[in-house]
């Protein structure tokens, strides 16, 4: 399903009035809201302004992809794309390319950011893949929750703890953490975190306001995929080993 056309409406209603060259802000209301207990306007709009610099107009791009309903599974299909190898895309320039078009298939306003994020293009007009390593990583780790390791670690891997339960609780859930603990213990990180993410239910074609709650419940386990993967890790682990019990 094409979003092109309703996604360059809103970057060409943004641009307006902007000097020729500028990169319009995009206008969202996808922002997940405050949790109990936290103070109302803690987070940003997506993006909060135009990028200054391709790494760091990368990552606020991507993180606000993430939390939109309508572009979170393409998120999802270019974090497959560079984690799982698939047949005629094993290849990392090919698995690449394809997670791009995924990427600008969810968010059309950032193709160039993107690109260019990407590393610079080969003959063929495809990224390097030397280029794939730090863009997977910003994909992987982009949320919105600006979280502090010292302040916040607990209370956010409390939460991200009852996603787990929740993964553990449905069927196929069990097994589908026994292979994310599998995957976790061989240090494919990227592909654990992609295999959590896919684990996780909630997604409901159509449904905008299960899919805000899905796309803002993915953020808390990429946020605490970033602050500490080791102990993301431990807490898939903790759920295998009660499972075994």
């Amino acid at each position: 399903m094409h979003r092109t056309c309703a996604a360059l409406i809103v970057c060409a209603v943004a641009s307006t009035g902007l000097l020729s060259g500028q990169t319009p802000a995009k206008k969202t209301d996808q922002v997940c809201p405050p949790k109990p207990g936290e103070k109302k306007g803690t987070k940003q709009p997506c993006p909060p302004e135009p990028p200054t610099d391709v790494v760091t107009g990368t990552k606020k791009a991507l993180a606000c992809e993430w939390i939109n309903p309508d572009a979170v599974q393409d998120a999802m299909t270019a974090l497959e794309f560079y984690t799982i190898p698939k047949e005629g895309f094993a290849d990392p320039r090919k698995a690449a390319q394809k997670a791009l078009d995924a990427l600008i298939e969810g968010d059309p306003c950032d193709e160039d950011l993107y690109r260019a994020a990407q590393g610079e293009p080969d003959a063929q007009d495809q990224p390097k893949a030397q280029g794939q390593s730090a863009f997977l990583d910003a994909l992987a780790k982009a949320n919105t929750l600006n979280k502090k390791k010292t302040a916040d670690e607990d209370q956010l891997f409390t939460d991200a703890g009852k996603l787990i339960d929740e993964i553990f609780n449905m069927s196929p859930g069990k097994r589908d953490l026994v292979k994310i603990h599998d995957s976790f213990t061989r240090k494919d990180n990227y592909v654990a975190l992609f295999q959590l993410l896919k684990a996780y239910p909630g997604y409901k074609a159509g449904d905008e306001t299960a899919n805000q709650k899905y796309a803002c419940n993915l953020e808390i386990l990429r946020a605490a995929f970033e602050m500490n993967t080791d102990r993301l890790a431990t807490l898939v682990s903790e759920k295998i080993s009660t499972s075994k019990k």
